[in-house]
C-alpha cells in the first residue's frame, strides 16, 4: 500500500527547508537542489509542490507576512482591552517583534525577499499586501486611542519600527536598547 503524504505538511516540510538553507547562504545561491536534500526529499519531489524556487520564496514570504498581521492585530486587540499609552503600545509592539523574531532572522529574510519583489511582480504583491496590512493595523492602533492624525502618526512608527528593526541588521540592539529608544523620543500627546 503506498503511503499517504499531506501535501500541506510536505509544503511546511520544503518551506522550512528553505529557510534553514537562507540562514546558511544568500537566497540567490540557494538553490532548488539545496532545499531538497535538506527537507530530506528528492529534487523532483519538490516540483510536485512548487512550480519553481520562486514559488517557494512567495510561499515563504506569504506566511511571514500573515504571521506579522496576526501578531499586530493581537497586539491592536490587547491595546484595546487594556487601555495602554501610546508609549506603552509601541514598547509592546517592540517588544513582540523581538519575541518573534529574537535574532533578526526574519528580517534579514524578508529584506531579500523585498529586493526580490522589485524585479517579480508576485514577490511584490506579497511584500506589499503585508506592508498595507501592517499599515492598516498601526493605523487602527491609533484610531483606538482616538488619534486626530492617525495617518501621519502611523507613518511615523513605521519609520522608527522599521528603522530599528533595519539597524539590527547592521549592528547590535537589544530589545532594552530598542525599548529605551522609544522611552528618549516617544512624548506622549495624553
Amino acid at each position: 500500500m503506498p503511503k499517504i503524504v499531506d501535501p500541506i505538511v510536505e509544503k511546511q516540510k520544503i518551506i522550512n527547508a528553505f529557510r534553514q538553507c537562507v540562514l546558511r547562504k544568500p537566497l540567490e545561491k540557494v538553490t532548488v537542489r539545496d532545499i531538497a536534500k535538506e527537507a530530506g526529499i528528492s529534487h523532483a519531489k519538490i516540483f510536485i509542490y512548487f512550480k519553481s524556487k520562486d514559488e517557494i520564496i512567495v510561499a515563504y514570504a506569504r506566511q511571514i507576512a500573515h504571521l506579522y498581521s496576526l501578531t499586530f492585530e493581537n497586539i491592536v486587540t490587547s491595546i484595546s482591552r487594556e487601555k495602554c499609552s501610546k508609549k506603552e503600545s509601541l514598547r509592546n509592539l517592540i517588544s513582540e517583534l523581538y519575541r518573534i523574531d529574537p535574532d533578526n532572522t526574519v528580517e534579514r529574510l524578508y529584506a531579500q525577499i523585498y529586493i526580490l519583489g522589485q524585479y517579480n511582480e508576485e514577490m511584490r504583491g506579497v511584500v506589499l499586501k503585508a506592508y498595507s496590512d501592517w499599515r492598516n493595523s498601526l493605523q487602527g492602533m491609533l484610531k483606538a486611542f482616538g488619534s486626530a492624525d492617525a495617518e501621519s502618526e502611523m507613518r511615523s512608527l513605521l519609520v522608527l519600527v522599521e528603522g530599528i528593526l533595519i539597524y539590527r541588521m547592521n549592528d547590535t540592539l537589544s530589545q532594552e536598547e530598542a525599548l529605551k529608544i522609544v522611552s528618549d523620543l516617544f512624548v506622549e500627546s495624553e
